[in-house]
C-alpha cells in the first residue's frame, strides 16, 4: 500500500524512523523521488541490506517512476485517523 504523507507525519503518530531521515519540505516535485519503507517492507525487498540508500520502483499512473530509500520506519498498525 502507498500513501503519501508530508514532512512530521511519523513524529505526530509516534511512529520511530529507525534508520535514514524523515520527508523534508525540500522532498517535492523538483526533487529527486524519495520514499520511507516499514521495517518489514525493508526486510522483504532489502533481505540482508541496508535498506536506506535502496531503489524502488513503483507505478505512477501509466509509467512506472524509480524512488530512492531514505528512510526505514517502525511497523505500524494500518487504518484510520480514529482508529
Amino acid at each position: 500500500l502507498t500513501e503519501f504523507v508530508s514532512p512530521g507525519f511519523f513524529d505526530t503518530f509516534s511512529i520511530p524512523i529507525l534508520k535514514g531521515r524523515d520527508f523534508t519540505w525540500a522532498d517535492d516535485i523538483d526533487s529527486l523521488p524519495v520514499a520511507l519503507v516499514s521495517q518489514s517492507v525493508a526486510n522483504v525487498l532489502f533481505p540482508g541490506s541496508d535498506a536506506v540508500g535502496g531503489r524502488l520502483q513503483m507505478p505512477s499512473g501509466t509509467a512506472v517512476k524509480e524512488f530512492v530509500v531514505v528512510g526505514v520506519v517502525a511497523d505500524a498498525a494500518f487504518g484510520t485517523i480514529r482508529e
